[in-house]
């Protein structure tokens, strides 16, 4: 059976770092966890070599007005987390992420190598090599689509082909629950109250999930978002709700029995767990494949009553947004006695109107400590900012009614400042570095942003980079920075050529930055191996050449000082001798590569002296001089 001890003490971020970084120089060893927090909550990761990687999640203050949700594990595990873990489907076998365990969860399934494991500017980061894959898990503090509180944690996966060929690859992500003490609270998704096995395949499940014990006085309330694009959250293929026993077993599928208990096999206490599932896909050599899930604490409005009612809905939007926002109204009844004839009808704010469904429900009788809740779909028609009241009313025969609203606050179209930034051009082949910036000066995040680069020949992006990226939550007063690499063929001189950066979101007046890129082609290069030499020694002089695809050289020398050898050419250029005398030789060159070129050639000293050789370029009308003292 499973235990949950309790929080050991916390260890602040900046000695965590600390011990991370010296440790081996002064003998103290690493931290069996590493973890980032605030006030709300704290993820931690798992950082012994067994179960290295595994997460968990525990509440710090939690909902700030509920005291009994101090302190709170919302995943088992602490302080060593380990029954929570993420499968990698490979070519139809099941790889675990992280380090190797000795325990139940995950014990039947492969397992590769932690490449690297500690808090980055991104968040708890570790890193793995799945044969062919290399798989980073990002843990971070997100803002609730909600509640736009920073009370939830971004569980991200993006994943690499390694590989000289292509790979199938699915992912499932297992979450062991626990509320405080209460390992089987339902988990509320829709308009049931889960309490026994149940897989919902994609687009059964409505966004988000819920789990809490009770509405007239909830220990704790969890929240996992499976569906918010805004966020960059796509949506898993299937969900599947079981005991922690059947998913700690089974590191992919198990034999799903639709209402089969939350208890495990031999045990009188249930111990609810899911797993969240995204599909095999072909990912192609160099190709990525990145999936996303939050889950943190729950928003939840009350009023108690013989009728208690409980309510999530957002706090606030944009009065831009074009998003569906889902409600959901929950219903108890507190008595000893039946609840006759109970119903619920939705108060529509200004500005909406209800979709996919309708805006009343009617559920009959509801027994003594039964629950029922209901989810709505609203979509925004013209939205004006201001406040407006978003709730509904519970009815009964035989008991009094009940109602629970809170405050929708519509709020201005965030701004978002922004300014690029491009590395001076160096010519051919080198790479420049573009850097796009972007600050919120609003007070609330910014989610779902998404940039993407265009360039215009003869720059191109190079193979390993991506033209679209997805931004992290911009947090109130917070200035992040998005990178490219671009690339330039081979340019004519005293070109410009246009880059464009788009910025979108579902909530922002979207954004077109352009910028004209100068093409400065770095000078070709002369020189002599070595600036002194004996008589009879062999020496070279080498002109790397980074302008345009043909050229015309000429090298002049002195008979009586040098002697001419030969060339030696790069693979990629083709040099052909168009003339020659006895102090002069000229040569035709083309190439068609995106890389420097070079032409290397070989002379002897015959007597004591300074010489010069020289190369003229013909497309720029340039001479280039070397000197060589011959001793």
């Amino acid at each position: 059976m499973k235990t949950t001890p309790r929080l050991g003490l916390r260890v602040g971020t900046a000695l965590l770092l600390v011990g991370i970084m010296m440790g081996p120089l002064f003998g103290i060893s690493a931290p069996s966890s590493i973890s980032i927090e605030n006030e709300f909550i704290k993820i931690s990761v798992n950082n012994e070599d067994f179960d290295k990687g595994r997460l968990a999640i525990d509440t710090i203050k939690g909902d700030l007005l509920n005291p009994d949700d101090d302190n709170q594990p919302l995943i088992f595990g602490r302080p060593k987390p380990w029954t929570s873990y993420t499968t990698i489907l490979v070519d139809g076998k099941p790889m675990i992420f992280g380090g190797p365990t000795q325990k139940r969860a995950g014990k039947t399934g492969l397992y590769g190598t932690v490449i690297s494991q500690g808090l980055r500017k991104e968040g708890l980061v570790s890193v793995c090599q799945l044969g062919p894959l290399l798989v980073t898990q990002t843990l971070r503090l997100f803002p609730n689509p909600q509640s736009k509180l920073l009370d939830t944690a971004l569980i991200e996966y993006s994943l690499r082909n390694t590989d000289l060929k292509p790979h199938k690859v699915g992912v499932r992500i297992m979450l062991d629950t626990l509320l405080g003490t209460n390992d089987g609270a339902p988990f509320r998704i829709g308009n049931a109250a889960v309490e026994s096995e149940k897989l919902f395949p994609r687009g059964s499940f409505s966004p988000f999930w819920q789990t809490f014990d009770n509405l007239v006085s909830p220990n704790v309330v969890a929240e996992g978002t499976l569906l918010s694009p805004e966020d960059g959250i796509s949506g898993p293929h299937r969900l599947y709700l079981a005991n922690w026993g059947t998913l700690a077993d089974s590191p992919w599928n198990s034999e799903v029995i639709p209402g089969r208990s939350f208890l495990r096999t031999g045990e009188l206490e249930k111990d609810t767990a899911l797993a969240i599932y995204w599909d095999p896909e072909v990912l192609q050599p160099a190709q990525s494949r990145t999936v996303r899930t939050l889950y943190g604490l729950g928003n939840l409005s009350l009023a108690p009553g013989s009728l208690a009612l409980g309510l999530t809905a957002p706090s606030k939007i944009p009065e831009t947004s074009k998003s569906d926002m889902t409600v959901v109204a929950y219903l108890q009844n507190t008595t000893t006695g039946e609840a006759k004839n109970t119903a619920i009808k939705l108060t529509i704010p200004k500005g909406f109107q209800v979709v996919n469904g309708p805006a009343s429900y009617t559920f009959g009788a509801l027994k003594p400590g039964a629950s029922q809740q209901a989810t709505f779909t609203l979509r925004p028609t013209f939205l004006q900012k201001g406040t407006t009241l978003i709730g509904f009313e519970a009815s009964s025969t035989n008991l009094p009614a009940n109602k629970l609203s809170r405050e929708l606050e519509i709020v201005s179209a965030p701004g978002i400042g922004t300014s690029v930034s491009i590395s001076k051009a160096l010519g051919t082949p080198f790479y420049q570095d573009v850097t796009l910036t972007l600050t919120n000066p609003e007070g609330t995040p910014l989610t779902g942003l998404r940039t993407a680069l265009s360039v215009a020949p003869p720059f191109f992006l190079p193979w390993f980079e991506l033209p679209q990226k997805q931004v992290g939550p911009l947090l109130a007063n917070e200035k992040k920075e998005i990178h490219w690499k671009i690339q330039s063929a081979l340019p004519t001189r005293n070109l410009t050529a246009r880059l464009t950066v788009n910025i979108a979101s579902p909530v922002i007046v979207p954004k077109t930055l352009t910028r004209f890129i100068p093409i400065q082609t770095q000078p070709s290069q002369f020189k002599a191996s070595h600036a002194s030499r004996k008589v009879n020694d062999y020496f070279f002089v080498d002109y790397t050449w980074r302008s345009s695809p043909t050229e015309s050289i000429h090298l002049s020398y002195d008979p009586s000082q040098v002697r001419w050898v030969t060339p030696l050419i790069h693979p990629n250029l083709i040099a052909k001798e168009i003339a020659s005398t006895t102090n002069e030789k000229t040569f035709s060159l083309t190439t068609t590569a995106n890389t420097p070129v070079w032409f290397k050639a070989f002379f002897q000293s015959l007597r004591p002296g300074d010489t010069a050789i020289r190369l003229h370029q013909e497309s720029i009308s340039e001479n280039h001089d070397v000197h060589v003292r011959v001793e």
